[in-house]
């Protein structure tokens, strides 16, 4: 029998998709002089999009990876994580060729393979690829906290804490994607699993979408705007 497809989650990422769309039109194209609040948008599109899309990756996870044995799950989602690290490493180069003008040559192609480079606009895939490994890496402990709903909250509420790592003092390239730096655009793994974990959890449990879990989101999201601090 054909489990149903979750509509929800399918709506949700829609919406996310759509907001990010805006959100890169605005930053593309929009005049401040014009449209003075614009940057106003931009900010608060960009502090709910990567958590929501973790959110949403954890929710799917779940039901693709989590509720299968890890035999069958783990060939998945370790083909899903080389997928995204091939992702990131055609946009990268396409960025550093296209953008910063450079030539195709294996001193531009090596630092981006050895992830000692981040272009611009592709350092959300590392970030992706790097949560799939952890979530392949820790695939019995977080299904182990998937099942017990009250000490998984209670694990994610406590990840928080993760938001208090100084990342001007990270300069390493390649555990930016992991904890964060100052030095280029960065979305922090540690940071943003508790969403990938809350994901998890509301989809084993069947939790339903509600006004009280949105209005949660956004009113952490409005006390994270101009902090500095992921959302």
């Amino acid at each position: 029998m054909t489990k149903k497809r979750e509509r929800g989650i399918d709506i949700f990422k829609g919406l996310l998709v759509i907001g990010m769309v805006y959100c890169h039109t605005l930053q593309f194209f929009s005049d401040p002089q014009i449209y003075p609040n614009g940057q106003r948008f931009i900010d608060f599109i960009n502090l709910i999009t990567f958590s929501g899309f973790v959110f949403s990756f954890g929710y799917v996870s779940q039901l693709a990876y989590y509720a299968k044995p890890f035999r069958q799950a783990a060939p998945r989602l370790l083909t899903a994580a080389l997928k995204t690290l091939m992702a990131f490493y055609v946009s990268g180069t396409a960025y550093r060729i296209f953008i910063d003008e450079r030539a195709l040559e294996w001193a531009t192609l090596k630092p981006i393979l050895l992830l000692n480079d981040m272009p611009g606009w592709s350092e959300f895939l590392s970030s992706f690829t790097y949560l799939m490994m952890i979530g392949l890496a820790l695939f019995v402990p977080l299904r182990w906290l998937a099942e017990r709903k009250r000490i998984g909250f209670a694990v994610a509420g406590l990840l928080l804490a993760a938001t208090y790592i100084p990342y001007g003092s990270i300069h390493q390239t390649q555990l930016a994607p992991l904890l964060g730096t100052r030095d280029f655009a960065s979305f922090p793994v540690l940071q943003y699993l508790p969403y990938y974990i809350v994901g998890m959890l509301f989809a084993k449990h069947r939790i339903g979408w509600d006004w009280r879990a949105l209005s949660g989101r956004l009113s952490r999201a409005a006390r994270s705007y101009g902090s500095g601090k992921p959302p």
